[in-house]
This record gives C-alpha cells, structure tokens and sequence, in this order.
C-alpha cells in the first residue's frame, strides 16, 4: 500500500496533482470531512458555507479542491467559490493606501488582506446564496461574472 494518496485537481484552468502523505488525509482531512458532513445534515434546508483562511499562496485553493473531492466522495453536493473575484480592481488597489508598520503603503502591496477584498460585493452575494435565487458568483476580478 502507497504512503502517499495523489488527487487531480483543476484551478485556473490548469491541471494539477496533489500529494499528501496517507497519515496526513486519515488525521486531517478525514476528521474534518467528517465534521463538515455532521453540520451539512444539520443544515439540509439552506446552503452549509465552510471557509478556509491564510495567506496568499498558500494552498487554499489546492485543499479547498481537495475538500470537494473528499466531501462528492461522500456523496456530500459541494461547489468552491474563490473569493478572488471580490478584491478591488488592481487599479483601485493601487491609488488606495493604508498604514502598515508607521508607513503609507498601496493597497496593491498587500493584496489579500482583508481591506483589499469588497466586503459589500461579497456580504451581497452569501445573501444571494442563502436566498436560494440566482446569482453570478465573481471567480476573478479581471473577468466577467461566471454564471453558477
């Protein structure tokens, strides 16, 4: 038997591989999977919203594929929506400024913290979600919505 399970994910149209260590799945993702189910049952008559949190590159996308895999594995319905889409424009991010540290930056340098995102933009869309009405779901700030 393999030490190492290997996964195939897609994220920004491109193909991937992860591999995690057998241990890590079983003691990590499987308990987590496992709680994820128990609150999506609890939840059956409105969407159950999981979030994963960290800085930039460092592998939400990859575990939140993971997730899905695991969670349609359970036969668990689940969709990832990247919050991406909801930075401000790259324009806006770079005339916009904050203090970090005693000095001015632009909000560019700090992409991924909280105040480059459009909290309004997104507080819209998860009531979007809950209402259960149809609705565009930004994947990437320079494109156009997707449908969903």
């Amino acid at each position: 038997m393999s030490r190492h399970l290997s996964y195939e994910i897609e994220e920004a149209d491109q193909r991937s591989t992860l591999l995690y260590s057998r241990r890590t799945v079983e003691q990590s993702f499987v308990p987590l999977v496992a709680a994820v189910r128990k609150g999506f049952e609890r939840c059956r008559q409105r969407p159950y919203i999981v979030s994963i949190s960290g800085p930039p590159g460092c592998g939400k996308s990859a575990i939140s594929s993971l997730f899905e895999i695991l969670l349609e594995r359970e036969e668990i319905d689940s969709v990832v929506l990247p919050l991406d889409g909801f930075h401000f424009t790259n324009e806006e991010l770079e005339t916009r400024k904050t203090v970090r540290e005693g000095r001015e930056v632009s909000l560019s340098d700090i992409k991924g913290a909280r105040e480059t995102y459009d909290i309004r933009r997104l507080a819209s869309c998860f009531s979007l979600l809950r209402s259960k009405e149809p609705f565009y779901w930004p994947l990437n700030s320079l494109k156009q919505p997707q449908s969903r």
